[in-house]
């Protein structure tokens, strides 16, 4: 039987969020929110990543006013990096730490205190690319003997202690800062450059105090 040479009508428009042929692709993404919904991509300039960044507060400080540029670019980048492998740094340090275990023998072990406010950024070079950030009231030296506990190498040392007026609310401040860097909600360690958390820490500072440079002797 011969194909009818009649054309079929095309309809003059498509059902909303359908397309045809190549249309379907060349079609620009619009940004999806909300939770639960993938984020379509979206590239942001240098300058818009410090502008993002530059923002942000710790200790009523801005990071534009003690980062760089380059150091806020890092750490945008670090950022969006880190919301890629949510699962993925789930799974990172604090499982191994035993933490729990480790605070119970540095209780017992810590008998010398001096009761002072301080925050530290320490790190491992087994945790390359990881630091933790805490407070303590005991001597720093004794702190860092009950992390080593869970490591026979004793490689934990600490980048920068601070003194501080409240250890409590300076470790809060700097966590929420860092909140989007954490490897487990309710954690210490955060994915994160050293030289990036040093800097946070050290805009904590209390005024009138220097750093203990023998903390590590």
């Amino acid at each position: 039987m011969p194909r009818s040479s009649e054309k079929k009508p095309v309809p003059q428009s498509l059902p909303q969020g359908r397309s045809s042929g190549s249309d379907a692709h060349s079609t620009e993404p619009t940004v999806l929110e909300g939770r639960g919904q993938t984020p379509i991509k979206k590239r942001l300039s240098r300058a818009d990543k410090i502008a993002a960044m530059s923002g942000m507060v710790v200790g009523g400080v801005r990071l534009g006013e003690i980062l760089s540029e380059d150091e806020m670019v890092k750490l945008w980048e670090q950022k969006a990096k880190n919301r890629r492998t949510a699962a993925w740094r789930a799974r990172r340090p604090e499982h191994r730490q035993r933490k729990r275990e480790v605070e119970i023998e540095w209780r017992v072990k810590a008998r010398k205190r001096d009761f002072g406010q301080r925050i530290y950024v320490a790190v491992n070079p087994v945790y390359a690319g990881f630091v933790k950030i805490g407070k303590t009231v005991a001597n720093p030296n004794y702190r860092l003997s009950s992390f080593n506990v869970a490591d026979p190498l004793k490689r934990f040392s600490y980048a920068i202690v601070v003194d501080v007026e409240d250890a409590g609310a300076a470790e809060s401040q700097i966590h929420q800062t860092l909140k989007e860097f954490r490897v487990r909600e309710d954690g210490e360690w955060f994915k994160v450059p050293v030289d990036v958390a040093v800097r946070l820490a050290e805009s904590l500072r209390k005024r009138s105090s220097n750093e203990n440079d023998d903390v590590n002797s």
